[in-house]
Formats: C-alpha cells, structure tokens, sequence
C-alpha cells in the first residue's frame, strides 16, 4: 500500500478501506498506468516485503509435520530466484514455489497440472470463487473478500 502511495502521491488509506483485490482500483488508478508501478517495484516489494508474522504463524499452527506445501503465486516466473530467496530468509517452511505469471488463473493452472490441493490459504477473490466448496480453505480477511465463506478467516 505505501509504496503504490508513494508512486503515485497519492493519500494513505487504511487496510479497512481495501475494498478491491486489485490496490490500483482503490486509488482511482487506471488498470493500463498500473503497469509502471508494477515494473518499477514489482521486484524491489518481492525483496523487502516483510513477512507478516501474526498470519504466518497461525497458517504454520495448522500444519502437521506430513504436510506437504505448495506455494502457487501469479508472480512472474523471473521473480522466481527472488521469491525463494525471501523465502529461505524468512524462514518460511515449503516443498516447492511455483511462480506462475498471470496468463492463467490458479485454478486453471493446478487443474492443467493434475495438482489437486487439500488445503488452500488465499486471499484473492476470484480464485477462492473458483475453489468454494471444493477444498478446505483458509481466507486471509481483507475487506474484499469478505463475502466469500471458508472454513477458516486469518486476520492480519
């Protein structure tokens, strides 16, 4: 959020004021000027994002030591080496990172796969859609996806 503020000098807003999944349409930017944020810091906020701790922890808390996890992210596949560096240095626990672009949703990717997935921890509104009802799911709680029903709702 602060750094698309900043790009575009635009007022702070709340995470309660997130009402869209896509950040620039909450700040009246067009979807054709995102772009230039998105190429100018994409790979700086895969570096220095910090890891949300409180989330993390309550995901881990849910994990048994037979779990298996896969990361799928519409990251570009060359943010992939950045991806899992942040990764590693987080601490993060994971079987395999897939950074899967944005020419096909999760859904239609891990069907085109074969990957059926037990558990799934999403906060994108489009693709738990596409899952309700099929797997467990776990929402991260924004305001943009809170009409979708999941077994589970993390709050940051």
């Amino acid at each position: 959020l602060r750094s698309m503020e900043d790009f575009y000098d635009v007022p702070r807003k709340e995470v309660s004021e997130i009402t869209s999944f896509n950040l620039g349409s909450v700040y009246g930017i067009p979807k054709e000027e995102q772009a230039s944020f998105w190429n100018e810091r994409e790979e700086d906020l895969v570096q220095n994002s910090i890891l949300n701790e409180k989330i993390y922890k309550q995901i881990e808390d849910g994990l048994t030591k037979h779990d298996d996890i896969y990361i799928v992210t519409a990251r570009a596949p060359e943010l992939e080496r950045l991806t899992l560096q942040w990764l590693k240095s987080n601490d993060v626990k994971f079987n395999q990172l897939y950074c899967i672009g944005k020419e096909e949703t999760k859904d239609q990717w891990s069907k085109r796969k074969g990957i059926v997935f037990d558990r799934v921890v999403e906060d994108n509104p489009v693709y738990l859609k596409a899952i309700n009802g099929n797997k467990h799911t776990t929402v991260i709680d924004y305001p943009y996806n809170r009409g979708i029903i999941s077994n589970v709702r993390l709050n940051p």
